[in-house]
């Protein structure tokens, strides 16, 4: 007999996190915190799973493939000349309080399985696993910012991806032949830009305690 089997999974994800600020706003607080998070640390974002087999007196044919794809970005975007005053009252004078945190965080994680066994005379099979990843975090702010922390303060931008791919496969009889690719491809910035567009951003910021941009 003869026994064919083709598995196939295609699966797309895609998410998105932003925190606007519009032009001329002002913010002031003790302890500015503004951030845009796509997704969560060990939580997966993606999943696939094929499994197959054929089995045939003479012949056995199988073949899978599971193509995973995720794009996932967060930005933190403020426009033309935002204030943010970060600082704590004490009897009427501006003191060190909470910091100011500003972050773009981008957290993706897939999951991608391909297993495949066949059985017969001549077995023959071929298993792919495609697995792409894409995405990107910044923190963007427009011309003439300005930023008054009485704390420390802190601008970050940063990507973390990770990929779980397994392909496996089986073939048996007297004629066996089994192939197996497994592909991942991670594309992802992460940048931290000051006056974008603006031929001088005029910023003005102004650090009593750490400034780290990462």
């Amino acid at each position: 007999g003869v026994a064919l089997g083709v598995i196939s999974s295609k699966v797309t994800a895609s998410r998105a996190a932003e925190t606007l600020i519009s032009d001329n706003a002002t913010l002031v607080a003790d302890g500015i915190t503004l951030t845009a998070r796509a997704g969560q640390s060990g939580q997966r974002m993606a999943d696939s799973e094929v499994v197959g087999a054929s089995g045939g007196a003479l012949v056995g044919v199988t073949g899978s493939e599971s193509i995973v794809t995720a794009s996932a970005s967060s930005k933190v975007q403020m426009g033309n000349y935002v204030t943010l005053r970060n600082h704590q009252l004490s009897g009427g004078n501006e003191v060190a309080g909470n910091d100011l945190t500003i972050n773009a965080t981008n957290l993706t994680t897939i999951h991608n399985d391909s297993n495949a066994f066949t059985l017969g005379a001549a077995a023959l099979g071929v298993h792919i696993t495609r697995s792409t990843q894409s995405g990107n975090a910044e923190v963007i702010t427009g011309a003439g910012l300005t930023m008054d922390s009485k704390s420390s303060a802190v601008i970050s931008a940063s990507t973390d991806r990770d990929t779980r791919v397994e392909s496996v496969a089986g073939a048996g009889g007297a004629l066996a032949a089994t192939g197996g690719e497994a592909i991942v491809t991670h594309i992802s910035n992460a940048r931290v830009v000051i006056g974008d567009g603006a031929s001088d951003s005029g910023a003005d910021i102004d650090v009593a305690d750490n400034l780290t941009v990462t």
